[in-house]
């Protein structure tokens, strides 16, 4: 039963660490004003927000490059990915008369890195 749950908690941590996905990229996208946006996210936790930002101004820079343009920054927003916790404990637990076994997991999932760009043409 310890080798069960010392598996549990090790998959569960595998997952709140990494928390595996695609990243991912918006299209870019007409807001008015002459202005476009684009957003992303990274494939894990463990990215950071300026690394998605950066990867977003280089789509920006690409969009406005094949209009023979260049991209001017309007605004950038990012948030840094968050790796998820967890909380594990087994044990038993005795009253009188009778006996009982627990097992408890609790997670926090993680955040993957996020960006926000906001961008014109010039």
């Amino acid at each position: 039963m310890v080798f069960c749950s010392i598996k549990s908690a090790l998959f569960v941590a595998a997952v709140s660490l990494t928390m595996g996905g695609c990243a991912t990229t918006s299209e870019v996208v007409p807001i008015g004003n002459g202005n476009y946006e684009i957003a992303g996210s990274s494939a894990t936790a463990l990215a950071s927000g300026g690394s998605e930002k950066v990867k977003l101004i280089k789509v920006a820079n690409k969009y406005c490059g094949d209009q023979g343009k260049q991209a001017a920054l309007v605004n950038a927003d990012a948030t840094n990915g968050r790796v998820g916790s967890g909380a594990f404990a087994s044990g038993n637990a005795y009253a009188p008369g009778a006996g009982a076994t627990f097992n408890a997991t609790a997670v926090h999932p993680g955040q993957r890195a996020t960006a926000d760009v906001v961008f014109r043409c010039e």
